[in-house]
C-alpha cells in the first residue's frame, strides 16, 4: 500500500471517515472515562499519548496538509511490535513459573532426602557412639592388662640386664688383657720392623751401588758394540754396492751370453735349413732335368738283356 494519496477525492473521503471515527471515539471516551486533553503540538501528541483518538486526529491533518498517512502506520507498526513483545513476555513468564514450579517440587524432593539422610546419619552415629563406648570399655580393660604384663616384662628385662652386664664386665675385663698383651706385642713388633728397616735400607743402597756400576759396564759394552754395529753396517753397505755392481755386471754378461747363444742357434739353424733346401732342389733338378743337369738325359743307358730276345 502507498504511503501517500495523489488524489483529493480519496483524500477527501478518509479525511470524512476518520473524522467520524474520531467523533465516535470521543462519545465513548466521554461515556467510560474522563476526557484527555491534546496536546497543542502533533509531532509531540504521537510521541506522548497513545490514545486512538489523537493518533487519529494526527492521520486526519496529516491527510489534509501531505496526502500520506505514516503517523498511523507507525502507530499500527509501534502497537504490532509490543503485542510481539507483550506475547514474549507471556511465553517467558509461563516459562518462568513452570521453573520455579520444577524448581519448588526438587527443593522439596531435596529437603525430604535431606530428612531421611540426617534421620540415618543420626542413628549412624548412635550406632558409632555404642561402639566407642564397647570399645572405651575393651581398652581399659586391655590398658590395666597390658600395664601388669609390661611391669611383669620389666622385672625380667631388669635381671637379664643385670646378668648381661656381669658378662660384658667379664668380657671387657679379658679385652683390656688383650689389649695390654697386643700393645706389647706391636711394640717388639715395631722394633724388628725399625731393624728390617734399617738393614733393608743398607742392602737397596748396596744393590743401588751395584746397579750404577753395572749400567756403567753396560753401557760401555752398549758403546763398544754400537761401533762395532756401525762399522759392520758400513762394511755391509760397500758389501751390497759391491754386490749390486756385480750383479748387474753379471745379468748384462748372461743377457749378452743368452743372446749370442740364441743368434748361433738361429745360424745353425738357417745353415740346416739352407742344406736341407739345397739338397732337395739339387734331387729336384736331377729328376726333372733342369739347369745343369738337363743334358743328362740324352746320354744313352746300358739296356738290359731281355729274357725272350730272338737268336
Amino acid at each position: 500500500m502507498a504511503l501517500k494519496f495523489q488524489n483529493p477525492i480519496e483524500i477527501a473521503s478518509l479525511v470524512c471517515v476518520l473524522e467520524d471515527a474520531v467523533k465516535k471515539l470521543i462519545i465513548v471516551e466521554k461515556l467510560h472515562k474522563p476526557a484527555v486533553r491534546a496536546n497543542s503540538q502533533r509531532g509531540n501528541a504521537f510521541l506522548t499519548r497513545n490514545s486512538t483518538t489523537q493518533i487519529l486526529r494526527i492521520t486526519r491533518d496529516e491527510l489534509l496538509e501531505s496526502g500520506s498517512y505514516r503517523c498511523l502506520k507507525a502507530y499500527v507498526q509501534k502497537q504490532s511490535d509490543q503485542q510481539h513483545k507483550n506475547a514474549n513476555l507471556n511465553e517467558s513468564h509461563s516459562q518462568v513459573l513452570v521453573e520455579i514450579k520444577n524448581a519448588k517440587k526438587s527443593i522439596e524432593d531435596i529437603t525430604r532426602s535431606g530428612k531421611q539422610a540426617l534421620q540415618e546419619e543420626t542413628n549412624t552415629i548412635s550406632e558409632i557412639v555404642d561402639d566407642i563406648q564397647g570399645e572405651l570399655s575393651c581398652n581399659a580393660a586391655r590398658m590395666s592388662l597390658a600395664e601388669r604384663w609390661e611391669d611383669a616384662r620389666e622385672q625380667q628385662n631388669m635381671f637379664k640386664c643385670q646378668m648381661e652386664e656381669a658378662k660384658i664386665e667379664t668380657k671387657v675385663q679379658e679385652a683390656v688383657a688383650a689389649i695390654d698383651s697386643e700393645h706389647r706385642v706391636d711394640a717388639e713388633i715395631e722394633n724388628y720392623l725399625h731393624l728390617a728397616i734399617a738393614k733393608l735400607k743398607d742392602e737397596i743402597e748396596n744393590w743401588t751401588k751395584r746397579y750404577d756400576e753395572e749400567i756403567a759396564e753396560r753401557e760401555a759394552e752398549l758403546a763398544s758394540l754400537m761401533e762395532t754395529r756401525n762399522a759392520a753396517l758400513e762394511k755391509l753397505e760397500r758389501l751390497n754396492s759391491e754386490f749390486t755392481g756385480r750383479q748387474k755386471e753379471i745379468e748384462d754378461y748372461l743377457a749378452t751370453k743368452e743372446d749370442l747363444r740364441r743368434s748361433k742357434e738361429r745360424e745353425e739353424y738357417l745353415n740346416k735349413m739352407a742344406t736341407k733346401i739345397q739338397a732337395w732342389w739339387r734331387g729336384t733338378m736331377v729328376r726333372r732335368h733342369l739347369g745343369p743337369y738337363k743334358y743328362f738325359s740324352k746320354i744313352a743307358r746300358p739296356q738290359k738283356k731281355g729274357k725272350g730276345k730272338k737268336k
